[in-house]
């Protein structure tokens, strides 16, 4: 069952790779030129680089251990597995026991930024006067995500490798384009671009589709 999932994901994930990097790149204009109202988000960004410049990079950064076993953890629950232990440590790492498993476990870490989406639903939640405050922690949150992850992944990293290198270099690629261009529509108050960010990754990776379709029925007729 999981192969068939994953055949069909596949090309799904690359179509919607494209139509999303279309939706993040007409975000980006929008946050540049309102950086006044959005320099918390740059603040937050900058200062995690910084801790990471001067401290996090000599040293295994622990809370981001953290976070990616627990995410293992919180997604194998949504996947209804029950997870037997989970271990975390500065110098050795971190693993997670499930009962079972698959690839959105696997991966999910390098996909699912939690402490993003849980920032993301606070703004629809938590009054205006807070936007700034959100936003800081957005920017945070989004260099925490990012810049493990580029430690994280390599082929011989056992999630990786366990789920097929090309499949999960599609997902991850993927879902990290999908969530910095939502962190960039959530920095208004009350997250209001999110709609139209998510209508036009929507729509474009709908046009492609149907583009590729139309490419690959025609290479089959000419043959």
């Amino acid at each position: 069952m999981e192969r068939i999932i994953k055949f069909f994901l596949f090309p799904a994930a690359l179509v919607g790779t494209s139509g999303f990097a279309v939706a993040l790149w007409q975000s980006i204009p929008s946050a540049l030129t309102q950086w006044q109202s959005h320099w918390p988000f740059l603040a937050g960004m900058i200062l995690y680089l910084l801790l990471w410049r001067l401290y996090f990079s000599r040293r295994a950064p622990f809370w981001s251990i953290v976070e990616h076993e627990l995410t293992h953890a919180v997604f194998a629950l949504l996947c209804f597995k029950r997870v037997r232990a989970l271990n975390a440590y500065r110098k050795r790492g971190g693993r997670v026991v499930v009962e079972g498993g698959n690839f959105v476990i696997a991966l999910a870490p390098y996909v699912f930024p939690l402490p993003i989406l849980f920032l993301i639903l606070a703004k629809w939640m938590i009054v205006p006067q807070y936007n700034a405050l959100l936003n800081f922690f957005l920017g945070f949150f989004l260099m925490f995500h990012l810049i493990p992850l580029f430690y994280e992944y390599h082929p011989s990293q056992p999630d990786i490798r366990g789920t097929g290198i090309l499949f999960s270099t599609i997902i991850i690629l993927f879902g990290n384009l999908f969530f910095i261009g939502l962190t960039l529509a959530a920095l208004e108050p009350g997250a209001v671009h999110i709609p139209r960010y998510l209508k036009t990754g929507w729509e474009v990776s709908l046009h492609n589709a149907h583009w590729l379709s139309q490419w690959i029925w025609q290479q089959l007729m000419t043959r």
